[in-house]
């Protein structure tokens, strides 16, 4: 199934189409090759290809259109073009599977698989992946927050730490600086006791 046109799709659904059909094992005769069988749901139109809500390919004559073998088939369900879909297509369903590959809501897969086995089938394989993926989803989401919680929560420590070794550095500093204001006080005060009676002698006349 693919929703947007990422380009060569024929190209594309061969290439998984020729690794299914190799399926012989080593030593098996050819005529036990098994059928392979390839169902692409696009959202898009082929290029050089008709409108065609649901299109079957197989290998042909190109002259006489007779067919070479049934074992390798591609089948294309374009969900563009429902409303395109024959009688044969609505009596093997299959607008129903389109359908329900196109509802937007759980209340119209409810409608589409109403009275259908296989639909009903599909549709609750559908709602349990959907639920496992909301789960899971929830889980993820879950296990982001704590460790976006956890990151958070490292960050904030570092820089409380930081923070704190910055106070620390700066009460150092602080008590640095009370220290050598003392000092300096004292060394002051030492100054004016020796420094000023020396400058009073120096001023005395000499005999």
């Amino acid at each position: 199934m693919q929703v947007l046109n990422k380009g060569f799709w024929p190209e594309r659904s061969i290439g998984y189409l020729a690794r299914s059909f190799d399926n012989l094992n080593r030593g098996e005769d050819y005529i036990y090759t098994r059928s392979a069988i390839h169902i692409g749901f696009l959202d898009f139109d082929l290029p050089d290809i008709p409108p065609e809500f649901y299109g079957t390919y197989q290998l042909l004559n190109v002259k006489n259109h007779s067919k070479y073998s049934d074992k390798f088939t591609l089948s294309v369900v374009n969900l563009k073009h429902l409303d395109m879909a024959t009688e044969e297509d609505k009596k093997y369903h299959i607008d129903k599977w389109a359908a329900l590959f196109k509802a937007a809501t759980w209340e119209e897969i409810k409608m589409i698989t109403e009275n259908d086995e296989y639909l009903g089938e599909a549709s609750s394989e559908l709602f349990r992946l959907c639920a496992a993926d909301a789960v899971r989803a929830e889980c993820e989401a879950r296990e982001r927050y704590y460790k976006e919680q956890q990151y958070f929560n490292n960050r904030i420590y570092e820089l409380e730490k930081n923070l704190n070794r910055k106070d620390t550095i700066i009460s150092q500093n602080t008590q640095t600086i009370h220290a050598l204001n003392a000092k300096i006080q004292r060394l002051e005060k030492l100054l004016e006791k020796n420094i000023i009676p020396q400058k009073n002698q120096e001023s005395l006349p000499q005999s």
